[in-house]
């Protein structure tokens, strides 16, 4: 397999929908592993599949974050409860080189999910767990972090990953960054 890629703010890619996963075979548990290993050095919370050029409906969590038997994978990851009670935190994405913002979300959640064992199972989330599960889940479904701020907001924040960006030597609008 070739290196994990990470895609960056205005690749076109972050903006489709991700495609459900028929199959849990040992070719998705590898590439699991691999993305959880880059998420990790990036030093990341989560990372969904879209992030490294996949439209499939995965994401990983690190497990710091998790419950004690919490699954660090979640495949076809479903949010089926919000709580009413929101909580405002400062947010950010590796896709925006964690470049981060305020951003208001559900305080709460349920997901259901398939592990990688391909068993179908529920998890109550709440703070940083439940912002990280609700922030990999947009994204597969096309929606970034960003998408939760003003538009004067989301404006300087494009501008800062924009500078980021340009310091890093990343040339175009679009495209990835190999770490």
């Amino acid at each position: 397999m070739a290196d994990l890629k990470l895609c960056y703010m205005d690749d076109p890619l972050l903006r489709e929908t991700s495609a459900k996963v028929e199959t849990v075979d040992r070719y998705l548990v590898e590439y699991c592993e691999r993305m959880y290993g880059f998420m990790e050095a990036l030093r990341g919370a989560g990372l969904a599949a879209p992030q490294v050029g996949r439209l499939e409906r995965f994401i990983v969590v690190h497990r710091s974050i998790l419950p004690p038997a919490g699954d660090e994978v979640l495949v076809n990851p479903i949010i089926t409860f919000e709580s009413d009670e929101v909580m405002t935190d400062e947010e950010g994405c590796l896709s925006f080189l964690s470049v981060a913002d305020s951003v208001t979300r559900p305080a709460a959640v349920t997901v259901e999910y398939v592990d990688l064992g391909g068993e179908a199972k529920n998890m109550e989330a709440d703070g940083l767990l439940a912002r990280a599960i609700l922030h990999e889940v947009d994204h597969l479904n096309g929606v970034l972090f960003a998408d939760h701020l003003s538009r004067l907001k989301r404006k300087l924040l494009k501008d800062r990953v924009r500078k980021r960006l340009r310091e890093l030597e990343v040339e175009g609008k679009a495209g990835h960054i190999k770490i």
